[in-house]
Formats: structure tokens, C-alpha cells, sequence
């Protein structure tokens, strides 16, 4: 694209195209329709970078500690428009090494301010950055999440140098926003994966146990090492082991031995013959009797182990292991050794919990083929098996009735012995299943069902003795049981699993159903912003045409009119960002009550009188006037009140304030404000959503009447805040009273309330009021510094410009002498307005170091003025001006000097 280096990028004709690149981004990363999630943001990409003819994208995401600080930032996803998608993150760009030009950086990014860099101006620092990776123009979008700096995005152009309007860095930030959405929720679904994943794997692990079980019950392989093989089979795969061994203890006069009774090998594919029949734990493993007595296990990376344990294990090959011992009617039978040969790594809490309880069947089942060559203790095998199985387990014969069960039955119940859970088994059963199936008749179903086939596995709703519904999972299956063949019944408790499950799915509900909202709230904020835009970009056009004075102040009422309609959305925005980031504040004056509804009267006069309401406001008798509270927000809350009710009421309809003191407790006085009108009234249906943030009570509302959905939200917490409530009474065509409380300190009747007495003060009526006083503007946008010295035209203010505050510098520490106070704008190029009061104020007295100092900036947070004073300015304006505080600060620091 042939352009001059000067040109400034987004021009009218292109301001189409980047709004339908936007739209259609937005419907990428909205609906994500492709597969995969590197389509989704190569498509989503490609029309930001068409639109704005850019080479480049790259997403750094802030590097944080375990304090929350930021300890740098990495590339985590770049795109190449020539090579139409994404490339591999460099390895030197994962993890930057911070230089003065990224602290630099940072420090913007994090007041959300979007960097402009040209090769031309490169400062050193920053071309060690950018020019080896042939850049010829790079924008930097902060990423601001829960007020903090989540990443940033960078644009790049490497053809040509060029500048970005507004316009254009709006289209730029609103695009890194969306592209680093699709990030984070991707991430987020990611999460949501593997958390899906660990109950999956804990499924598995528990199936996995389950089936070992049965096959270790079912005993269904004549041969003992298939079983145990087949029986190893089931679970190595599902924790990833490479071997495991069985050991025995038994005494010897010279202390505790254990002797290896199975072995299983992956790499010799099954059962191998045991290798050590005989070890003494005070010669291998010296601390690990009175470790596994107390019921402890191994855990984790030979290496970390105890010199002894580690030389013993590391000459098997092992890597890392896992030893649980065994218990067997509360006494030491021996332990299980779980053994990865090639990672380091400690195995987690589920894994632990399946090998202790695989552990525990392994040697049940050892101990059952070695039983078995007894045929005088085969029944007693069969009943420790029962007893000593870990799940809830049942013996039904072939008449459905059972026979026996195990302790886990009894403590899964909260019952008191196996009698009581066999006489009452048919009351822990609803008389239908979900299915609508009767449960005896189902049950004798499954069990015929085992009986015949030697297995089943199903979901079955069990009912605790209270009555409270059980979901579980029952696996039957056949065994050999004296003479003759029952069937077991083994329970796993699905309540918690269930619950996760539950958890899982409102969780995306919730999300979803918030996206949902936040996407009308753009939509609504789209058109409510560009509705007052578009009458400033009309009658602005018109005003610079027309001859006629008359006709040109009409059209700059207008103007004035659309500006601050679209500043108090802005103002709406701007508190629903504090509210949840939980920074709205309040701040505590003494203030006349009814001065200030005197003042929200005047407010309300014109677009009352315009509709010819009747309006009126009614005190109690023992009201107070004086109090200390926040007033500007207590005339937030009933202007907006005021304004819903303006504008939902007919002409020549009624609007009231009533006001009474509901009680007075230690000097706080709980007041009471009723606001009703006669309006067109609310369906109960549309107050479940009133106050709501980001929704309106209709869509159709927005439609018909405008606003940002977002006043009564903002005006519900500032009441909670100063300590109250809201409710609403309203019905359709009747009307609506909206009643709220606050508490508010009573001040003492010599209190100063705080406040002017309203009068505007125009700079044209102060003729040479500040003659012989000289100020210096630091300011680098020409419109900002035009309005100022507009709106001091008159006053005989002198006024030097500096464009950055490099130059503000350099010409106070030219003529120390010269300047009585100094404007200082903050987002400036080659050094910030923090930046520059540093170093006046460094500089000594006679210097210029005592000079006052006004921040005079678009950023109005607490923060923001937090951070001016700390920087060593005196005060702080904010934009968009105020001519009447803008005089009262020069009155305060030039008449002092």
C-alpha cells in the first residue's frame, strides 16, 4: 500500500471496513463454528489485519509470581499475515527479558494506555527490540482483566512507518480484546477439560479397581498367574507403572523379614518368578517397618528417598516407586511395590488410593489361591475376602434373597451390623426406579440376569434409611461360593460424582448465559453510543457551514447536548467497571439535604417541564437537613430514579420524592426515599431482571426508549454501599414506586456544608484577573490544548505549550523563574507526565523544584489521582474540563504565589 510515512492511518473511507472486520471477528470468536481452535483465531485475525493493513499479531501474556507481581511477560500465540495463520512462538520471545524500554512499557500498559511506535522514533532501548525483527510500525493494546494487566497485543507493520487515529486504535484495542477472549476462554474450557478429565481418569481408576475386584472374586482363571496377570492388566496401564511386586512379611529372631510372593514385569510381558524370597527391612529398607506399621507408605522419586531406601531400590532400576503395606485384620501382612523405571514423579492422591486398595486385592488374592490348596479353609477365604473388600458388597442366592454382606455395606448405610442391613435391605429401596420401574421386580431381573450370564454392571437408585435418594452404580457377578454359586454384588456410591457432574454443567449455564448478556449489553451500548456520536460528527458538519450565528449556536447546543449525554454513558460504563472490580468507593462531606434536592430539581426542570409532568417532593416533618455522607452519589441514585421515571411517564403524568426519617440509632439516621411516577409500570416477570447488570427489563425498551441498562445496577449497589435496600412496587399501566433506604451520619448544626452556591463562572467575565501570571501546558493532542486556552481566553493568562514532557522539562529548567504553575497531561510521548514531575521535583528549589504542579488528564480514577499526588503533583483535573475548576485551581495556587 503506497502511503507516506506521515500519513495517519484510519481515514473516513476505511472506518466502513474496520467496523465490518470488527463485526465479522466478533462473530468468529462469538460463535467459534471451526473445529479448531488455531481456525478460529487465524479467521478471526485475518479481517482485523485486512482492515487495518497490518503484517503481524503476537498475544504476550504478564508472567506472574506466586504474590500476584508480575515477573515479565511471554509470547504465547503469533500470526503472520503472508503466511496466512499462525507461526510457532519463538523460543527467545516465551519468556522476554525485561530491558527500560518493557518497564517502560509496562508502566503505560498497566494505566491501560496503548503504545504508537515508529522506527523514526525509536528510542535506543526500544530498537534493540523491534528492528531485528524488521519492524516499521508497532502498536501495543494493553489487556486490562479484573484491573489488572492480563497481556497485550502487538500490531506490526513491517512495509511502512504510520500514525493511528482514534478511530483506528479504538478498532485495534476492541480486536486484541476479542482475540485475547478467544484466548482466555479457550484456556478456561481447558481447565473446565482437565478438570473433566480428572474425574474421567477418576472414573477410570475406580472402574479399573472395580473390575479387579470382580475379577479377583469371579476368580474365573483357573490359573493363578493369569489371574494375577490379568489382574495386573487392568490397572499398570491406567498408572502408567512398569512393575509390581507383592511382598510377605514374617518374623525371624533376628527382626522382620518380607519375602517377594509375586512379580509382575512389563518389559517380560506378564507374572515372572519372584527374585528375593527372603530381605531383612534393617538391611534394604531400615525405615520402613516403622513407617508402613503406622500405616505410612513410600511415596515419590527414589532420589529424595533415604540414602539406605534409595541405594536399595536404584540398584532394581527404579526411578521412582510407590510402597503400600498391607493390612490384613489390623495386623502388617507385607506391602505391594509399584515401580516406574523411566520418570521421576510422585504419584497423586487417586492414583495412592487405587494402589493401596489394588495392593489390599493382590494380596487377598494371594492369599485366596494359597487358601484354596486348603480346601478346609476355602469358606473361611471367602468370608475375609467379604469382609476385607473396600466396596459395599452383597451374597444373593438364586431366590434373590442375600445371604451375607461385608462391613462396607453396613458403614455405606450407617447401620449397626449385618443383620440390620440384611432384614432391611428392601427399605433401602424406592418403590420405583427413575425408569419408572418397580424396584423388587427390576432387581430380581439383574440377578437372574447374573446368574446366567456371570456379570452385569448398571445404575441403580438406592434410598438411605432417612429416606434421601442414592444414586449408585452395582456390578453383579458369579462366584463360586462353598458348594455351589451366588452372586456378588458390588455398590459404588455415585452422589459425589453426580454432584461434580451438576456442578460442571451450571458452571457453563452460568457462563454461557452471562456471555449471552454481555453481547446484548454491546449491542445496546453500540447503538447508544454512536446515536450521540452521530449527532456530534452531523451538527458539527453543519455548524462549520452555516453563516447564520443564531442557526450555528443552535447546532452547538446540540453538540453540547449529544457530548454529555454520551459522557454519562460513559460515566455508567465506567461504574459498572468499578463495581465489579469491587473499587467503587464513597466519599464523606457534610452537605445540606435539601440543597441538594434543590439542586436535582434544577437538573430535572427542563426535560419535566418539556413533557409537562407534574413533579413535587415531600419531607417528614422530623427530617433532618444536615448530614455527612457521599451527596453526589445520593444525586446519582435519584437523578437516574428521576430520569426512569421522566422518561417511562406520559406527558402531564405525576412524579413524586417522598422523604422520612425511618429511624435515628447513635447519630445515624436510616432516611427513606419514595420515587413514583404514573408511568406506563413494570410486569413482575421484567423486575427479576431490573437490576441486573448488562440486561434491561425489555429489549424492547432500549429500542424505544434508549439508556445503557446499567443506572439502576449502579444505583442498587451505591445504596448497599451507604448501608440500605431497594425494592420496587409496580404494576403494568398503574405506575411505580421504587422505596430505598440509606444511612447517613447526622451532622452537628454548625457543620459546614460543602458546595458552591451553583453560579457558573465564564472565563470571558474574569477580564485580567491572572495578568502578569504564566503557565506552562504540557499537553501533545492540539485539541486538548486549543479548548484550554480557549476557555482562558480573556483572563490575561500567559501560556507556554510543551508537547511531552521531555520538553516541559527542558524549558522550566531553561527559565526556572519564568513559570507560576505548570499543567501536566500524563500519556504523553517520550516521557509521561509521572515521569516528568519526578524529575521537576528533583531538581532544586531555586530550579523550578517548588513549582505547583496540576495533573490535568482523562484518567479520573482514585487510583489515577492516587498516583498523581505520589508523583509530587499538587492537585488533579480531570477531562473533560470543567471551566469553573479549572479557575478555582489557578485562583488557589496564583493568587498564594
Amino acid at each position: 500500500m503506497d502511503v507516506s510515512d506521515n500519513r495517519i492511518y484510519g481515514a473516513d473511507e476505511r472506518r466502513e471496513e474496520m467496523a465490518a472486520a470488527l463485526h465479522r471477528a466478533v462473530e468468529i470468536f462469538s460463535t467459534r463454528s471451526e473445529t479448531m481452535f488455531e481456525d478460529v483465531m487465524t479467521n478471526g485475525l485475518r479481517p482485523v489485519a485486512d482492515a487495518a493493513d497490518l503484517d503481524g499479531i503476537a498475544v504476550f501474556r504478564v508472567i506472574c509470581a506466586d504474590n500476584g507481581e508480575d515477573t515479565g511477560f511471554g509470547q504465547i500465540y503469533r500470526w503472520n499475515r503472508a503466511k496466512g495463520g499462525p507461526l510457532p512462538v519463538d523460543e527467545e520471545w516465551k519468556v522476554v527479558l525485561r530491558n527500560t524500554a518493557i518497564e517502560r512499557w509496562l508502566a503505560a500498559l498497566r494505566e491501560d494506555a496503548c503504545i504508537s511506535l515508529r522506527a523514526g522514533s525509536f528510542l535506543e532501548d526500544e530498537a534493540l527490540i523491534l528492528k531485528p525483527l524488521g519492524t516499521k510500525t508497532c502498536i501495543l493494546v494493553p489487556i486490562i482483566t479484573f484491573g489488572m494487566l492480563w497481556g497485550v497485543v502487538a500490531f506490526l507493520d513491517t512495509a511502512i512507518e504510520r500514525d493511528f487515529d482514534e478511530a483506528s486504535l479504538a478498532f485495534l484495542h476492541s480486536a486484541a480484546r476479542l482475540c485475547t477472549g478467544a484466548i482466555i476462554r479457550e484456556e478456561e474450557e481447558k481447565k473446565a477439560g482437565e478438570a473433566f478429565r480428572a474425574l474421567e481418569r477418576s472414573k477410570e481408576m475406580t472402574d479399573g479397581l472395580n473390575n479387579l475386584a470382580t475379577l479377583f472374586l469371579s476368580y474365573s482363571i483357573d490359573s493363578f498367574e493369569e489371574l494375577m496377570t490379568a489382574g495386573a492388566g487392568l490397572i499398570v496401564d491406567v498408572l502408567d507403572i512398569d512393575r509390581l511386586s507383592v511382598w510377605r512379611n514374617h518374623v525371624k529372631p533376628d527382626g522382620l523379614h518380607s519375602s517377594q510372593i509375586f512379580r509382575w514385569d512389563r518389559v517380560s510381558g506378564g507374572t515372572t518368578p519372584p527374585t528375593l524370597p527372603d530381605v531383612r527391612y534393617a538391611d534394604y529398607a531400615p525405615n520402613w517397618e516403622t513407617l508402613f506399621a503406622e500405616g505410612g507408605a513410600a511415596n515419590g522419586p527414589v532420589r529424595l528417598m533415604t540414602a539406605r531406601e534409595a541405594a536399595t531400590l536404584q540398584s532394581f532400576g527404579i526411578v521412582s516407586a510407590f510402597v503400600a503395606p498391607v493390612f490384613i485384620n489390623g495386623a502388617f501382612w507385607g506391602a505391594a511395590l509399584f515401580e516406574d523405571r523411566l520418570n521421576e514423579r510422585t504419584f497423586d492422591e487417586d492414583s495412592a488410593e487405587m494402589m493401596r486398595s489394588a495392593a489390599f486385592l493382590f494380596a487377598n488374592t494371594v492369599m485366596r489361591a494359597e487358601m484354596e490348596r486348603s480346601v478346609a479353609r476355602a469358606e473361611e477365604l471367602t468370608k475375609l475376602m467379604l469382609d476385607a473388600t473396600p466396596l459395599c458388597c452383597q451374597l444373593w442366592d438364586k431366590n434373590v434373597k442375600i445371604i451375607d454382606c461385608n462391613k462396607a455395606a453396613v458403614e455405606l448405610y450407617g447401620l449397626r451390623n449385618k443383620q440390620e442391613y440384611m432384614s432391611r435391605f428392601s427399605e433401602l429401596l424406592p418403590e420405583v426406579q427413575p425408569d419408572g420401574q418397580r424396584s423388587a421386580e427390576k432387581a430380581a431381573m439383574f440377578v437372574h440376569k447374573a446368574f446366567s450370564e456371570g456379570y452385569c454392571r448398571f445404575e441403580w437408585m438406592h434410598r438411605m434409611p432417612d429416606g434421601t435418594p442414592m444414586p449408585t452404580e452395582v456390578t453383579l457377578v458369579r462366584v463360586k461360593y462353598k458348594d455351589d454359586y451366588v452372586v456378588a454384588g458390588y455398590t459404588r456410591d455415585l452422589r459425589e460424582y453426580k454432584r461434580m457432574m451438576e456442578k460442571i454443567e451450571d458452571s457453563f449455564l452460568v457462563v454461557q448465559k452471562a456471555s449471552r448478556a454481555k453481547s446484548d449489553f454491546l449491542s445496546n451500548m453500540s447503538h447508544e453510543m454512536r446515536t450521540p456520536m452521530n449527532a456530534i460528527i452531523g451538527m458539527t458538519k453543519v455548524a462549520m457551514h452555516m453563516k447564520d450565528t443564531e442557526r450555528k449556536d443552535y447546532a452547538l447546543r446540540k453538540i453540547e447536548e449529544a457530548a454529555e449525554h454520551l459522557l454519562g454513558i460513559i460515566n455508567d460504563i465506567l461504574d459498572m467497571s468499578k463495581i465489579e472490580a469491587a473499587k467503587l468507593e464513597l466519599t464523606a462531606i457534610a452537605f445540606d439535604l435539601q440543597s441538594t434536592l434543590q439542586k436535582i430539581a434544577a437538573i430535572m426542570s427542563f426535560p419535566i417541564e418539556e413533557k409537562r409532568q407534574n413533579f413535587s417532593i415531600h419531607f417528614s416533618k422530623d427530617l433532618p437537613s444536615l448530614y455527612i455522607g457521599d451527596d453526589q452519589r445520593l444525586s446519582q441514585i435519584l437523578v437516574n430514579l428521576l430520569s426512569n421515571a421522566v422518561k417511562f411517564t406520559p406527558e402531564e403524568g405525576t412524579i413524586s420524592i417522598d422523604i422520612s426519617l425511618n429511624e435515628e440509632k447513635d447519630g445515624v439516621c436510616e432516611l427513606c426515599f419514595v420515587v413514583s411516577d404514573s408511568g406506563i409500570g413494570i410486569s413482575p416477570e421484567q423486575q427479576k431482571k431490573l437490576f441486573s447488570a448488562f440486561e434491561q427489563a425489555d429489549s424492547g425498551t432500549t429500542r424505544k426508549f434508549g439508556g445503557t441498562g446499567l443506572g439502576l445496577a449502579i444505583s442498587k449497589r451505591i445504596i448497599e454501599l451507604m448501608g440500605g435496600k431497594i425494592l420496587i412496587d409496580s404494576d403494568i399501566g398503574k405506575g411505580s414506586r421504587f422505596v430505598f433506604t440509606v444511612k447517613l451520619l447526622r451532622a452537628g448544626p454548625h457543620a459546614r456544608a460543602d458546595g458552591g452556591d451553583g453560579a457558573e463562572t465564564n472565563a470571558e467575565d474574569r477580564g485580567g484577573e491572572f495578568s502578569g501570571k504564566r503557565v506552562l501546558l504540557a499537553e501533545d493532542i492540539e485539541i486538548n490544548r486549543e479548548i484550554l486556552t480557549s476557555l482562558l481566553d480573556g483572563t490575561g493568562l500567559a501560556i507556554d505549550i510543551a508537547e511531552n514532557g521531555r520538553e516541559a522539562l527542558e524549558m522550566i529548567q531553561k527559565d526556572p523563574g519564568l513559570y507560576d504553575l505548570v499543567f501536566m497531561d500524563i500519556q504523553m510521548p517520550e516521557m509521561d507526565g509521572y515521569e516528568a514531575t519526578r524529575r521537576i521535583r528533583a531538581l532544586p528549589a531555586e530550579r523550578g523544584g517548588n513549582l505547583p504542579i496540576i495533573a490535568m488528564t482523562a484518567n479520573v480514577f482514585k487510583d489515577d489521582v492516587e498516583n498523581c499526588l505520589a508523583a509530587g503533583m499538587d492537585g488533579h483535573i480531570g477531562k473533560p474540563l470543567d471551566v469553573d475548576i479549572v479557575l478555582e485551581t489557578l485562583r488557589r495556587y496564583l493568587w498564594k504565589r
